[in-house]
């Protein structure tokens, strides 16, 4: 009876070379390690605790409170003249922001020299006006006197021929009309006085009016602080992009120039991709990392998730989400303005084996560690979970306490 023979399935075989080439490979490699060699090669211990799965966006810090600078609303146009330099503290009274004032000075020096104009016209008419009343009264007070004669006289003509006392009456008569007409003229003027005198204080009313207005014009160009701060500069849209204001720039009255944040509670203002924004909830953790310092990091939550999306600064056909986060410490290396990255928990696994990314390798289908044995390293296989920015949950192949390599072995050979 003859035995049948068995075959050995084509992947199962091909899988076992595999494995004993890679084995092979490992032992190699590890017979040329020396010894120096493996204390310069960077490993990670294997540990099990909380997995956090993250989305990582840049923003900047800003305070939650802020004396907000913006430029005055004014009749002419604004350019900034000078800037208190920024990231420097000012106190009360120290002036902030100036703009130019060739233009606001000459419209002042315009409604002065009209306002003063007027004023001594009105002068002048008044004392002409009081002039003809007194002219006037004079003159009343002649007819007056010339009526009270001709009275007398008429009663002197009654006594006389009957011509005299007809001569008599027609003087009279005529002191009488004479009289009515001086009182006529008269009243007749000071109608004519009171009209021109509201005419004259309407001109100059409206002449005080426009120089009061240029005068606080012209006061409004000069900032001063209310409060003592931290001087941020703002961003403004120009042609060329979003940038901070700087000395030259013109401005439109109502926008925020600068501020002076309240430096006790401060923020992360992040920007979330359109893709993204639904992962991120409010109250959810974050933890913030300034550029201009790797080391310290910062615990916060998400405060806000504003609804509506704006142009990104940098890629205007990309829309972004802003989002606040508080940030929980205080620190003086936290400052309105620096440039930080935020990583937000989206979701936390607890109690898991994880390993950083660069940890892993992979070869064809298999994705394997270097895992450290007396004798060395060797390829471990390990079956890999859901995945961070940073780690990845190791769902078996590994222990806790292995320590693996975090690069290539082969790149810290003898020398």
């Amino acid at each position: 009876m003859v035995a049948k023979r068995t075959r050995t399935p084509f992947k199962t075989w091909s899988t076992r070379v595999s494995s004993m080439l890679l084995l092979a490979a490992a032992a190699l490699f590890n017979s040329c390690l020396s010894n120096a060699g493996l204390r310069e090669i960077p490993t990670y211990e294997v540990k099990r605790g909380d997995f956090l799965i993250t989305l990582v966006e840049s923003g900047e810090i800003q305070a939650a409170q802020a004396e907000k600078i913006v430029a005055p609303d004014v009749r002419g146009r604004l350019q900034i003249a000078s800037l208190w330099p920024e990231g420097e503290y000012v106190d009360v009274g120290d002036l902030v922001l100036q703009f130019n004032q060739t233009q606001f000075v000459q419209t002042l020096l315009n409604a002065g020299g009209e306002l003063e104009k007027t004023k001594s016209d009105f002068d002048r008419a008044k004392a002409e006006m009081e002039q003809r009343l007194i002219e006037l009264n004079i003159q009343i007070e002649q007819r007056t006197a010339q009526l009270e004669l001709e009275k007398i006289n008429l009663q002197r003509a009654e006594l006389g021929t009957p011509i005299e006392l007809e001569e008599g009456l027609i003087k009279l008569k005529q002191a009488e009309r004479l009289l009515t007409e001086a009182k006529g003229k008269l009243k007749a003027a000071k109608v004519s006085t009171r009209v021109d005198r509201q005419n004259h204080e309407l001109r100059i009313a409206r002449w005080q009016k426009r120089y009061d207005r240029a005068l606080r014009d012209y006061r409004r160009l000069s900032v001063y602080a209310s409060r003592p701060g931290l001087v941020i500069y703002e961003k403004i849209r120009r042609p060329e992009g979003l940038r901070k204001v700087r000395v030259g720039d013109r401005v439109w009255d109502g926008l925020t120039i600068m501020s002076l944040p309240d430096l006790s509670k401060l923020q992360a203002i992040m920007h979330i991709g359109e893709g993204d924004v639904e992962q991120v909830k409010k109250g959810q953790r974050a933890f913030v990392r300034l550029d201009a310092y790797p080391e310290p990091v910062f615990s916060g939550k998400v405060a806000k998730i504003f609804p509506m999306a704006n142009p990104h600064e940098d890629a205007p056909n990309v829309q972004v989400f802003e989002a606040i986060i508080d940030i929980e410490e205080k620190d003086p290396r936290l400052k309105p303005g620096m440039s930080a990255a935020a990583e937000i928990v989206l979701t936390l696994i607890p109690d898991v084996l994880f390993i950083p990314l660069e940890a892993i390798f992979q070869q064809g289908d298999q994705t394997l560690v270097y895992c450290l044995k007396e004798s060395g390293f060797e390829f471990r296989e390990v079956q890999l979970g859901k995945r961070s920015t940073l780690s990845a949950i190791v769902e078996s192949g590994l222990r806790e306490g292995a320590i693996i390599a975090t690069k290539d072995p082969a790149l810290f050979g003898e020398k």
